[in-house]
């Protein structure tokens, strides 16, 4: 696999980590992930094989989930999350307005995993999942899909014996805030950061997941306080401008860690 310090020869010369500073593959641990124990830490904590890495396949989650429909399923023409428009103040709605060409529809379990089933097997059988061929065959394509959403009762009820896992407190669970990440492979979202203590939990294939500390924050080159997208970075990951403004960028440093199905990822707020 291509060294995250060395593009290979079809990225930018600057793209990606090769624009930071310094990057550290993030270390794993084989511990069990609990959340109470994790959430006291302040640093990112990559639990290896905490779920049984082969329990979840398609097969089992379009069971899991027969006959259920997921709404606002998003087919874009890029390889974003769709991306909110900077210029845009809130509207009336309370929503951001989003300046990537992209389509909502309301799609069934069954078409969307299949989808996503198939395409992973045709689109990477040349190149191992997850490598950076397989993730820059997937960028090159027109059309993706992706579904972010309120993980259904079903799914929820299918991980409740990790609970342990994901909530720290009663109040945590009772709360229930999870979500689902369904997408095409080499979809990413927008450089940010939350407020939030987050638990990532990988089902089906891998993700990649590049974490700047919150000592990096102003060299990210984030938008001013009062901008509405205010925790989220100005510069672009992939073609990053490092003049003006967002220089500073090139001077950050970052952990990296790439997690495989049954790994759980623990992200303090604010990276």
């Amino acid at each position: 696999a291509p060294s995250l310090l060395r593009p290979p020869q079809w990225a930018a010369p600057t793209s990606g980590v090769e624009a930071l500073a310094r990057v550290t593959p993030l270390a794993a641990t084989d511990e069990p992930a609990n959340a109470a124990a994790t959430k006291r830490t302040g640093t990112p904590i990559w639990h290896q094989r905490s779920f049984a890495s082969d329990a979840w396949t398609w097969d089992r989650l379009r069971t899991v989930l027969a006959g259920q429909v997921l709404a606002s399923v998003i087919r874009v023409s890029d390889y974003h999350y769709i991306v909110p428009d900077p210029r845009a103040a809130y509207a009336k709605t309370g929503h951001l307005r989003y300046h990537q060409p992209h389509q909502f529809f309301n799609l069934s379990v069954e078409e969307v995993v299949g989808e996503l089933a198939a395409a992973e097997r045709q689109l990477c059988a040349s190149a191992a999942p997850g490598s950076e061929e397989c993730r820059h065959t997937w960028r090159s394509k027109r059309w993706r899909t992706i579904h972010f959403g309120r993980v259904p009762d079903a799914l929820r009820e299918a991980l409740r014996t990790h609970e342990s896992a994901l909530y720290a407190t009663n109040d945590d669970t009772e709360a229930g805030m999870q979500y689902t990440w369904l997408s095409s492979p080499g979809m990413r979202t927008h450089t940010h950061f939350d407020s939030d203590h987050n638990s990532f939990v990988q089902l089906i294939g891998r993700k990649r997941f590049v974490l700047w500390p919150p000592n990096q924050t102003t060299a990210l080159c984030p938008y001013p306080r009062l901008h509405p997208l205010w925790h989220k970075s100005r510069v672009l990951f992939e073609e990053p401008d490092l003049t003006g403004p967002c220089a500073s960028y090139s001077t950050s440093a970052a952990l990296t860690v790439d997690v495989a199905p049954g790994d759980v990822l623990y992200i303090p707020p604010f990276w």
